[in-house]
């Protein structure tokens, strides 16, 4: 990961349990993907219902039908920006992210999950409940990190907006706050 000036701010390298991860969250960057296209045609390529996580669904889907590995050394330098769309729609692809959890997880049962269409999944109520502050706090977390205040600030306020905030996360929060604005 490099900043806007290009110097390195972190190496990511994959997990060693990096397939088993994509049950949780998309740790795979695009750009340094190569796969067979046959392979993805086949599985219906990119999908628009998940907008801003199209390739974490199209992941999900080819590692349940086919091998995956991932090299240990970095393949490319990422360059990370407040611009970015996966940071402008933080929100949508928290939404899309959740929602390709539980089309996942009608596949496993054998159920088809109907999400071939246009139309932008929704997850249910309850992923979101679960899903949402966790996936929000890290993106805070992520942010801070990177140095992106005006990205950190957006993810801080829709974890403020989710109901029940404990208050050791609303400490938690308001400290990644400070960390922003600074």
């Amino acid at each position: 990961m490099i900043g806007p000036d290009g110097a390195v701010r972190r190496v990511v390298r994959p997990a060693p349990d990096w397939v088993a991860e994509l049950g949780q969250r998309n740790g795979i960057a695009h750009a340094s993907v190569m796969f067979r296209r046959d392979m993805v045609r086949n599985r219906g390529g990119y999908r628009p219902a998940f907008p801003l996580a199209e390739d974490y669904d199209l992941w999900r889907r080819l590692a349940e039908h086919h091998p995956m590995a991932a090299l240990p050394e970095p393949l490319l330098d990422y360059r990370e920006h407040a611009g970015q769309s996966t940071l402008a729609g933080l929100e949508r692809r928290i939404l899309s992210e959740l929602a390709v959890h539980e089309a996942a997880g009608l596949r496993a049962r054998g159920e088809a999950d109907g999400m071939d269409g246009p139309a932008p999944a929704m997850p249910s109520a309850a992923a979101v409940r679960e899903g949402m502050l966790p996936r929000a706090l890290g993106a805070a977390v992520d942010a801070v990190a990177a140095g992106h205040g005006a990205a950190a600030r957006a993810a801080i306020r829709l974890a403020w907006r989710q109901p029940g905030l404990r208050v050791r996360t609303q400490a938690h929060l308001a400290l990644l706050w400070l960390q922003a604005v600074w």
